[in-house]
């Protein structure tokens, strides 16, 4: 290029065409610097003032003239004097942007104008060799490395990804224009710095790009983002071909470039093009109508996302009733308290529902575990909740609790309402393509007349497709999903094609207070209340008595270890198990069988205080399942302090006794079992000390506040604005937008 300085590299992108997308975005008058005094008007949008000044910069290294320096420069300058300090050794640029769960526009970082800004610092700072432009930069590229909820632009995607966002707000729309243009900015700014931090957002955020590559390619055209997957303008198209190549460029990957030949390819092929214009048009046509339905028959919608409080409906089948689902949702309560106000929508209502708004639906034949009924169930669950929204229930998020059952009605309901629909499922998605969840089933009927066996049969014939079309129906109208665990996770990514930017796994809530162990004269007192001897050695199991919890497995184990160990020491053991189900006859059969009348103790149904009591007065805790199912009970046992022998379903679930925190034993393996009760029980100091490493490590990585941000994570984050530093500035930024 005639004129470019020795160095000095120009921006890998012509920004005239963004320039005019971003002036047709913020719909702002076009107020040029005075060419004479190179000063920006104070209200001057920070996105197209860095586009304005990454084109002179593009300018003067073409042409050499000192007006476009001299210009760019003042634009430079600008940056210096508007940016904006927040949180800890950072400074951004906010953008005033309007909301729909907010009445009036807010400031917001966006990672677009980020990393253009940085672009320009860097740039600045190469060509004067001021220190000022560099510190600037070094505060501003700082917001790429903070979630959204701590003043940054970075959103989480899967387990280790991130991608960086137009708007800091949740739920999170993942452009890809914004997150590649971001990405050249840290380029830049890595051209001049060697910061691993920042390399490692890098390739991060690569990684993110790669895994969502799909979800942005529709095999015609692109996707502009992936909140509203709607396809991208042919402008926007264009742009993103041009940035996938610069990316190409900077990062020295051709898949990149790759992928623009291929999208370049949608620009010129006949059919991809009227395949576009066919789509945009469908698409406006079911957007009006969506529109107008929801504005005729659900006006109680209106409005919703801007109550302080955010009103959420949580269907589930029944509630509240034992077990893991229940802890679960008493977490979601407890880190939600203040932000949301919770209603449950169920087919059935257990006890103990005292200051709980529980609304029910259905009769005995709309239950679900069968054909037809389960049908029976999803209509009239459907019907339900469609009534509750039509009729001023002004709900925020439908946050269903299976992708089955629940989720199917609820995702249908919500979407003709325009609600946000997010599902959390505890394992029903993986029934219908479990051969031991169907052998269970059809083990039931077995000693039932053989008339009935057969009808039973044939009903089942026509459960499993109705349960797969189900799952279909639920996982395509979900707008997100929180897996419990990994067969969960593994289910919706690869069996019902779920992408990345739409799941996320949530951590369990432990309340570390109410499952504290407690000391020796109070645990005296409470195993008296269950006729357990004081100097007794208690092993706890606290299992719905059902088949895939394995309790024959570790009843035979039990046996097993008993008979190796002295008999003294074997006296002294009890095994109190909690809960109850099909399987209770079977299981008390199996106690006499093993003999282990004067050992186990059957409680029978436990509520939340019963299974806490217990764990406060055992010594360790066994956990036997033969199926993936998620990990509460595991969790509320580390937090009383006990060290846990489990069985290894899901696999991640041996992490979690990892680093001397307890034993992940074999699935189904009652030897197994015993091995590891008896070293457990020879050794109970041991025991101890590694049911304390389990509490600290529950103390540090199940609190509140991990759950709250998830949650916000996946339904919105009305609330963001509240808690930014940078919030003083609103009015001035208000008056600066209307100049």
């Amino acid at each position: 290029m005639s004129g470019q300085p020795e160095g000095l590299s120009p921006y890998p992108l012509d920004l005239s065409p963004l320039l005019a997308l971003s002036r047709g975005m913020f719909k702002e008058q076009e107020t040029a610097p005075d060419a004479s005094e190179y000063q920006l008007p104070n209200g001057h949008q920070p996105t197209i003032a860095a586009q304005e000044a990454l084109i002179c910069w593009n300018d003067y290294l073409v042409t050499g003239e000192e007006q476009h320096r001299m210009a760019f420069l003042a634009q430079a300058a600008w940056f210096l004097e508007r940016a904006t300090p927040f949180a800890e050794a950072v400074s951004g640029w906010p953008v005033l942007m309007r909301l729909s769960t907010l009445p009036e526009p807010v400031p917001l970082l966006s990672a677009s104008t980020q990393g253009l800004a940085l672009s320009v610092l860097v740039r600045a700072y190469r060509l004067t060799g001021d220190e000022a432009f560099w510190r600037v930069a070094q505060r501003a590229v700082r917001a790429f490395d903070l979630d959204i909820f701590d003043g940054g632009v970075s959103a989480p995607v899967g387990g280790e990804g991130i991608f960086f966002e137009e708007v800091a707000a949740y739920p999170a729309a993942h452009h890809l224009s914004v997150c590649v243009i971001a990405l050249l900015g840290l380029y830049d700014y890595l051209a001049v710095a060697d910061d691993t931090r920042v390399a490692e957002l890098v390739h991060r955020c690569l990684a993110a790009l790669s895994a969502l590559t799909p979800a942005f390619d529709t095999g015609y055209w692109s996707r502009a983002d992936l909140a509203s997957r709607r396809l991208a303008d042919p402008a926007t198209h264009a742009l993103h071909i041009a940035l996938l190549k610069a990316l190409a460029r900077a990062s020295g990957d051709d898949a990149w470039a790759a992928l623009a030949a291929r999208w370049a390819g949608y620009q010129h092929a006949l059919h991809s093009r009227f395949h576009y214009f066919f789509a945009r048009k469908a698409s406006r046509v079911r957007q009006t109508f969506w529109f107008w339905l929801q504005r005729r028959f659900f006006p109680g919608a209106e409005g919703a996302g801007q109550q302080s409080t955010r009103k959420v409906c949580v269907p589930i089948t029944a509630f509240p009733v034992a077990g893991g689902m229940r802890s679960v949702l008493a977490g979601v309560a407890q880190a939600m308290a203040g932000v949301w106000e919770i209603e449950y929508l169920a087919w059935r209502i257990g006890q103990d529902h005292e200051g709980m708004t529980i609304r029910s639906f259905g009769n005995a034949y709309t239950a679900y575990w069968q054909f037809p009924n389960v049908w029976f169930y999803v209509f009239a669950g459907w019907r339900r909740l469609l009534s509750l929204l039509r009729h001023g229930q002004r709900y925020h998020v439908i946050l269903a609790q299976d992708g089955v059952f629940t989720g199917a009605y609820a995702a249908l309901a919500a979407r003709l309402a325009g609600v946000r629909v997010v599902c959390m499922d505890h394992g029903n998605i993986t029934l219908p393509s479990s051969p031991i969840f169907r052998a269970e089933r059809l083990k039931r009927s077995e000693a039932a007349p053989w008339r009935s066996r057969m009808l039973s049969r044939l009903r089942f014939a026509c459960y499993w497709p109705s349960l797969r079309l189900l799952t279909r129906v639920a996982t395509s109208a979900t707008d997100f999903f929180l897996p419990a665990g990994d067969a969960v996770e593994t289910a919706y990514r690869q069996g019902f094609g779920v992408s990345a930017d739409r799941i996320s796994r949530f951590p369990f809530l432990i309340d570390t207070e109410r499952y504290a162990p407690c000391d020796g004269l109070e645990r005296a007192r409470r195993r008296k209340q269950l006729q357990l001897p004081a100097d007794g050695i208690v092993i706890a199991m606290v299992n719905r008595l059902a088949p895939e919890k394995g309790i024959d497995v570790a009843l035979q184990g039990i046996s097993s270890a008993l008979s190796r160990l002295p008999t003294t020491l074997g006296s002294r053991v009890r095994v109190v198990i909690a809960g109850d189900g099909p399987l209770r006859a079977r299981i008390e059969e199996d106690i006499r069988r093993y003999q282990l009348e004067s050992t186990c103790l059957l409680l029978g149904e436990t509520t939340r205080d019963d299974v806490a009591l217990l764990l406060s007065i055992s010594d360790l805790f066994l956990f036997t399942a033969i199926r993936d199912i998620n990990s509460v009970a595991v969790l509320e046992a580390m937090a009383a302090g006990l060290m846990v022998i489990a069985s290894m379903v899901p696999p991640s679930k041996a992490a979690l006794l990892t680093d001397g925190r307890g034993m992940a034993i074999p699935v189904g393996d009652a030897e197994a079992v015993s091995a590891a009760l008896t070293e457990a029980l020879r050794d109970l100091p041991t025991t101890r000390e590694m049911g304390a490493r389990a509490r600290a490590y529950i103390e540090a990585h199940h609190r509140a506040e991990a759950l709250r941000r998830c949650l916000l994570r996946a339904t919105g984050w009305p609330l963001a604005v509240n808690d930014v530093h940078w919030r003083q500035r609103k009015d001035e930024l208000i008056v600066e937008e209307v100049r």
